[in-house]
């Protein structure tokens, strides 16, 4: 069992000095359990706190028990300022360069307490999350079966086992028993048989199970599941999110030790956490979108004393969101509270709101929209907003439509979904994305040596009828990927290979039948030069006008320079 214990608001004079108590009492009374943390600071952090982990031994007894959890305040503020104020002469005649910090005893100190109780139990209670509910397909010929993918979350501490059905019009077609780990996630997939022609309500069930309305993020061991609120500010709104959603897409949690390539790694990946990430994210901007009534193509920026690492993380998170939902977004960089005119939607991500209220104040007046996105698991200041806008006139406010404004996530609503079975449709792919994209570091567009392996990602849809088609990607207008693909109708599927350049120079990623296009580029590992060669571009009413051919040479800035300012439109 993990105990967070938190105290604000206990600095004095730049220190801060805090005992955190902890004593747990059986359901007879007797004491079982005590621990004592001191914590300390000589600076202006204003806010100290402690995680405990509180391992249950077997002898306890079944029951309720109760902990009571103090912080005693026990910075002794005289001496440490006289430290403080002696500091100057201590460092000028005997080398000391740090004040200390006095403190008194805990039966003089002034305190804070908290009674909590919990339950110790020989079985736990089965308790799991259904969500992010799809259809491979939701239009299809008569006589194709489908499938229907359900993820399922375990938030215990022990694992778990369940049985998952799917219904159509009421009736079991299909079921599977599933084990899920503590604190983590399964995906399911269940048939559906061929139906017959017309609607078809599709339903999934599980025993001991609830549906989930926010998209989780899972890092073991934490499982970040709570809800998003919103509020009104002036004219605007401010969407608080306690889900990690940006930093968390990559795998950052406020207890993982992931490096910031390791994480740009993970979110070149398509994992669960960044799936989750993208839709939360999309619903916000939809909401956000419909709510202030914004029009045409939005400016995103991040505000400035965000977490430095979301500076990297979501300029990326926002291309998968264009990418997959073709939002009509901008991306427009760190902003800090001064500079916003040509700002509609601001993020801010840090687990604690370190800005001036009254800085944004203007923003908000013009329709601007904040969207807090907390990283700490422990942590919430969802009410600390209110606090700081309370002046400004904030008020709560309805936020059950992020759940449904772009990606229906209303399972709670039955997690139903129809189906149109149609008889005649032909089959028709459509390509709805393509990117390349080289190591860490590399660059966009990637710049890597000879021999560096680039990764190739597309995306095609089905817009007819189930079926396959044999699907090319042409390099340079050779074929690098050429197999036959199939895919029902309506479903979609992103796939990814590796091409390994062999020589120096540009090279142009295409598919036949779309306009789409990529490029990268490869240096000799020894000259650190590109190879000399003259990359041609269709021209189509997105480029600029006249411009046909691009030489590109001399050298690695030259070619970047050249390549941007052709394809900025």
């Amino acid at each position: 069992m993990k105990v967070y214990l938190a105290v604000d608001n206990v600095n004095i004079n730049r220190a801060a000095a805090v005992d955190f108590v902890v004593i747990i009492k059986d359901p007879k009374g007797y004491v079982v359990y005590g621990k004592v943390t001191s914590l300390s600071t000589l600076s202006y952090k204003d806010k100290l706190y402690t995680v405990l982990d509180v391992d249950i031994p077997e002898d306890w007894i079944c029951g309720k028990y109760t902990l009571d959890a103090y912080a005693f305040d026990v910075l002794d503020t005289l001496p440490t300022q006289l430290s403080y104020n002696d500091l100057y002469y201590k460092i000028l005649y005997s080398g000391e360069t740090s004040p200390s910090i006095s403190t008194i005893p805990r039966k003089e100190a002034p305190y804070a307490k908290k009674e909590l109780t919990f339950y110790v139990s020989n079985s736990v209670p089965e308790k799991f999350y259904l969500f992010n509910e799809k259809l491979e397909a939701k239009t299809l010929p008569v006589n194709v079966s489908n499938t229907v993918i359900v993820s399922i979350l375990n938030p215990r501490d022990v694992e778990g086992k369940t049985t998952v059905r799917v219904l159509v019009d009421g009736k079991v077609v299909d079921s599977v028993s599933v084990s899920v780990p503590p604190r983590d996630v399964k995906t399911v997939s269940l048939k559906i048989p061929p139906l017959k022609g017309g609607e078809h309500v599709i339903k999934v069930v599980a025993d001991h199970t609830t549906y989930l309305l926010n998209l989780p993020i899972v890092v073991s061991p934490l499982v970040y599941d709570d809800s998003v609120t919103a509020g009104r500010v002036k004219n605007g709104t401010i969407i608080y999110s306690p889900n990690d959603y940006v930093l968390g897409s990559a795998g950052i949690t406020s207890e993982s030790n992931v490096s910031l390539s390791e994480a740009l790694a993970n979110l070149n990946e398509t994992t669960l956490n960044r799936e989750d990430a993208v839709k939360m994210i999309t619903n916000m901007l939809a909401y956000a979108y419909r709510v202030e009534g914004y029009k045409g193509v939005v400016n995103i920026a991040l505000l400035k004393g965000s977490d430095e690492r979301a500076e990297k993380i979501l300029p990326i998170l926002l291309e998968i969101v264009k990418e997959e939902s073709h939002a009509p977004i901008r991306y427009v960089g760190v902003r800090d509270a001064l500079h916003l005119k040509d700002v509609d939607i601001l993020f801010y991500v840090n687990s604690s709101p370190n800005f001036n209220p009254s800085f944004l104040i203007p923003f908000f007046e013009k329709n601007g929209t904040l969207i807090c996105d907390n990283p700490d698991y422990w942590t919430t200041y969802r009410d600390e907003l209110a606090v700081m806008f309370y002046n400004y006139g904030w008020n709560y406010t309805d936020a059950s439509g992020i759940y449904d404004s772009y990606y229906n996530l209303r399972l709670d609503k039955g997690l139903v979904v129809r189906i149109s079975v149609a008889t005649e449709l032909p089959t028709k792919f459509e390509f709805l994305s393509l990117e390349v994209r080289g190591p860490p570091g590399s660059g966009m567009p990637p710049l890597v040596n000879v021999s560096t392996p680039i990764n190739v990602t597309f995306k095609v849809r089905n817009l007819g009828k189930s079926g396959s088609e044999l699907i090319k990607v042409l390099v340079n207008g050779e074929t690098a990927f050429s197999k036959d693909i199939f895919l029902k109708t309506g479903q979609s599927e992103t796939i990814t290979f590796q091409y390994i350049p062999s020589k120096p120079g540009s090279y142009r990623v295409t598919i036949p039948g779309s306009d789409l296009m990529q490029v990268f580029f490869v240096k000799s590992p020894s000259s650190g030069q590109v190879g000399v060669e003259k990359l041609k571009i269709k021209k189509t009413p997105e480029h600029r006008a006249g411009a046909a051919i691009v030489a590109i040479s001399a050298g690695v800035l030259a070619v970047l320079i050249v390549l941007r300012i052709f394809m900025r439109d």
